[in-house]
This record gives structure tokens, C-alpha cells and sequence, in this order.
């Protein structure tokens, strides 16, 4: 982690023509991994919880395999990034029932994530601050689960990972200060089915993270903003399946798939 995000700030080796170009392509390529990884996610069946008091909290953790592109040496560096994180819900509408058969029919749970981002305590030489990260959303049922079908909802979220500041330098012995942040917004549609104590679901949806970047050298009295830094748009398709082996206590699996990769993520709620 501490290597990973070393050179994020290094850039490689960076010239003073192509220090904003370099540095604007170092968090792109970061971009598209990052952004399903922090609003990708379910950790839950597509089933809503109904009004209050029924709520759930948990643990969760991503891992997704992070590319860093060097232009300068002409490679790229590869790490399996762990992303641990809080997560909760709290139902708020039961929804309509139409018929015995139809009901929770918008139904609406208010979901949140918090994670303060691993590993970056061991990286105070390079990182200035640790960042921080939340998401709100809210998943909003269509249907809920019968003995004769799934249930279905669809889940928007938007993340925030809050700015933080690196430091590196450049071949000639220059220092080099960056300063990143970036958000996500997530739209998914959900699908799943209890048998007993087993619900796999499917999800297939869309994210799309804006990155934000500023950069300065020591004679600079201000950060300058980086041009060139693109948002990424991506389809995903995720599998999921929750198991509930105890009463109030539910384990999740997941793997998701986005454009050429493939992320994992596995929770523990506890609720009512």
C-alpha cells in the first residue's frame, strides 16, 4: 500500500515539461479502479427492510487490483488493495402492497458507508493526511422476495473520498506536492431469491467517478489545478449470495465484474 501510493506521488520521473501531463495521467489510471471500489458494492439482497425501527449495521471489505502506469519507465506497478469499511441501513418505507402476492412496492432503506482509508498511517514520509470516505443512497424496492418470486430494487448511491496530499519528487532532486480526491455515484438494478438460508442475487448497473487534482512545486506559492483529468463511466455486473445461519446475523459474498476486472467483496450484518 505504502509503494502503491509512493508512486502515485513519484509519477515515475517527472521532467519539468510533463510534470502536469504526468501527473494528470497518474490519476486517471487509478480512476477506474477506484471507483467501483467505492460505491460498487451491495453487501445485501434486494429485499428492503420496511419502515423503522428495522435497521442493520456491519463490516465490510473490498479488493480490487489497482494499476499504476509509470510512463516514465514504461511500466506499471499492480496491488491487491484491501478497502475495509463500515456500512449501515435503516428501513424508512414498508412500500405498497397491490396484491398478496405484490407487495414492498417502493419501499425505500437509506443506506451509508464510512472507511477511514488502511495503511496510510505507515505512509506519513510521502502522505500528509489520511483521507477519510463516506456514501449515502438509498435502495428502493420494487418487489419484495415471495415463495413464488424474487424480490427487486434499485440502489443509487453517490461516495466522496476526501482530498489528501502527497509527496515525492522528481529526478533532479526537486520535491513534487499533489493533491487528490475523488467522488462516485452508483445506479444499480437488483435482483434476488431466499431458499432457506441461502439468497444469492444479481445486480447490473452502472458508476462513474470524477477525479480532482491540483500539483505544486516548491516555487509554487499556490497549488495549480491539473488539466486532463477525465471521469469514468463503467458497467457492472455483480453476484452475491447472503447466508443466514443464526437469527439477526447475515454473511455476504460477492464478486463484481468491471470492464477487464474483477473485484471481490465480503461483509457481516447484524439488525433487525
Amino acid at each position: 500500500m505504502k509503494k502503491w501510493f509512493m508512486v502515485l506521488a513519484i509519477a515515475g520521473g517527472l521532467s519539468a515539461q510533463s510534470l502536469e501531463e504526468t501527473a494528470a495521467g497518474a490519476v486517471n489510471t487509478l480512476a477506474p479502479s477506484l471507483n467501483p471500489l467505492l460505491v460498487g458494492e451491495h453487501l445485501a439482497t434486494a429485499n428492503t427492510l420496511g419502515s423503522l425501527p428495522h435497521l442493520r449495521v456491519g463490516i465490510g471489505v473490498n479488493f480490487a487490483k489497482a494499476t499504476f502506469q509509470n510512463p516514465a519507465a514504461n511500466d506499471s506497478i499492480e496491488a491487491w488493495v484491501p478497502f475495509p469499511f463500515l456500512m449501515a441501513d435503516v428501513g424508512v418505507f414498508p412500500g405498497l402492497s397491490l396484491t398478496p402476492l405484490i407487495t414492498g412496492v417502493g419501499s425505500i432503506d437509506l443506506i451509508g458507508k464510512f472507511s477511514v482509508f488502511p495503511g496510510l498511517e505507515n505512509a506519513s514520509e510521502y502522505i500528509k493526511n489520511v483521507p477519510a470516505f463516506w456514501a449515502i443512497g438509498a435502495r428502493i424496492g420494487l418487489l419484495k422476495d415471495h415463495l413464488w418470486s424474487p424480490a427487486a430494487a434499485i440502489t443509487v448511491i453517490y461516495g466522496n473520498f476526501s482530498p489528501f496530499e502527497l509527496q515525492g519528487g522528481t529526478p533532479e532532486g526537486d520535491s513534487v506536492y499533489l493533491r487528490a480526491g475523488f467522488n462516485a455515484t452508483g445506479l444499480y438494478l437488483q435482483v434476488s431469491k431466499n431458499v432457506l438460508v441461502f439468497t444469492p442475487y444479481l445486480s447490473l448497473g452502472w458508476v462513474k467517478g470524477t477525479p480532482s487534482a491540483e500539483y505544486k512545486t516548491p516555487a509554487d506559492e499556490n497549488y495549480i489545478s491539473l488539466s486532463g483529468i477525465e471521469s469514468v463511466s463503467e458497467f457492472r455486473t455483480l453476484l452475491g449470495v447472503e447466508l443466514s445461519p443464526i437469527p439477526f446475523i447475515k454473511a455476504y459474498g460477492e464478486v463484481m465484474f468491471v470492464n477487464n476486472q474483477t473485484m471481490f467483496s465480503v461483509g457481516l450484518r447484524g439488525g433487525i
